[in-house]
């Protein structure tokens, strides 16, 4: 009738398969990073502070004829190697995680069945460890490629730190700390919307109230009238457990994302 107006919906498709976890999952992977920036920036300190302590082995080497350029990657190449054994115990983790989690019962998610650990994980884990030892592995290098021989042996003669040292585990302190507050504040607003969230009022009462649900095999059921008579005598049979005082057969539940539809083609 032409009384009848329809208004279209359109939204990506992106949208329509992650529904409303997209946006969860998006500050979750922003807190991974974060936690990522903060473990490189704490193990940069670390091997800067090692480092520092090798000041008059690298120093001698230097004098005795080692370039700066071999020094830094022998660096370079331990901190690497430090990274890549973590990314392994990391993927590791990983997968025993995925496992768990992917077989619970407890975690919602759309298509969770079909989340697994495949190589371009593998791979993205190995470009993240590679690129983080290196990132962690530069930092302390450059601080001692800076300043000359004799200025080294001599630190390394007082057993103090360079200059160039000290400032580098200055800054990086600097970043953890502003990273874990960020860190922080942000859990600090997760938890507080969780919070609201779980205080919101149904519009129901749930308490006392038990759930379950039974799919009929269609290859069974192939008629609307065996399938309505089943789910009567289910009903029925449920009525009489002791302390059961109601029972009831419904398509959806309130707040549960089921809904009908029915849709179209478009010719063209």
């Amino acid at each position: 009738p032409r009384t009848t107006h329809m208004t279209p919906q359109v939204e990506p498709l992106r949208d329509a398969v992650a529904g409303p976890v997209r946006r969860p999952l998006e500050v979750l992977q922003a807190a991974v990073v974060l936690i990522l920036l903060i473990a490189v920036a704490n193990i940069a300190t670390l091997l800067s502070s090692r480092a520092a302590r090798r000041s008059r082995e690298l120093a001698l080497r230097n004098a005795l004829g080692a370039t700066s350029r071999r020094i830094t990657q022998q660096l370079l190449t331990e901190s690497v190697v430090l990274a890549t054994l973590g990314g392994c115990v990391g993927a590791a983790l990983t997968v025993g995680l995925v496992d768990l989690i992917t077989h619970s019962r407890a975690v919602s998610l759309p298509r969770l069945g079909e989340v697994a650990v495949n190589w371009q994980v593998l791979a993205f884990t190995l470009a993240v460890s590679f690129a983080a030892g290196l990132a962690f592995g530069a930092a302390p290098a450059l601080a001692l490629r800076r300043g000359r021989i004799t200025e080294k042996l001599a630190d390394a003669e007082r057993g103090s730190v360079g200059g160039a040292v000290r400032r580098l585990n200055g800054t990086l302190i600097m970043a953890q700390l502003a990273l874990a507050v960020i860190l922080l504040i942000s859990a600090g607003l997760v938890l507080q919307s969780f919070r609201k969230l779980t205080s919101t009022p149904l519009g129901f009462q749930p308490e006392g109230v038990t759930a379950i649900a039974l799919p009929l095999p269609t290859a069974k059921y192939t008629n609307e009238t065996l399938v309505a008579a089943t789910t009567s005598e289910i009903v029925e049979r449920v009525r009489a457990v002791p302390g059961v005082s109601a029972a009831a057969a419904s398509w959806t539940l309130p707040l549960g994302g089921n809904y009908n539809s029915d849709g179209y083609l478009v010719e063209g």
